[in-house]
């Protein structure tokens, strides 16, 4: 699985390395400013981050998202994201200096 971002748009998930993508049509990641997604290696787990400082995320392959609403997460200007290949760790960064770190025990 792949996925990649519209910056001002939508985000897009292919299955077939790349050769086709279909838009994810959900509302809550519809025109957003992303800056960055990036997924685990199976691709069931997704980040991306928007520049009006919300991240949101997917556990499903890309199927459904949700936005994580953490007081200390949200009004950040996120520039970069990542996920390790197995999700346990995920970082973001913040323009100017600061990165967070999520690790799931």
């Amino acid at each position: 699985i792949q996925a990649a971002i519209e910056i001002y748009g939508s985000i897009y998930i292919s299955i077939d390395y790349g050769e086709n993508w279909t838009k994810v049509n959900l509302p809550i990641v519809t025109d957003i400013e992303w800056q960055a997604i990036s997924i685990s290696a199976t691709g069931k787990y997704m980040t991306t981050v928007a520049k009006g400082g919300t991240i949101y995320y997917s556990t499903d392959y890309g199927v459904s998202w949700d936005k994580n609403t953490a007081s200390i997460l949200v009004g950040k200007e996120w520039v970069c994201v990542a996920v390790s290949s197995n999700a346990y760790y995920q970082l973001a960064g913040v323009y100017g200096g600061g990165l967070y770190v999520s690790k799931i025990n």
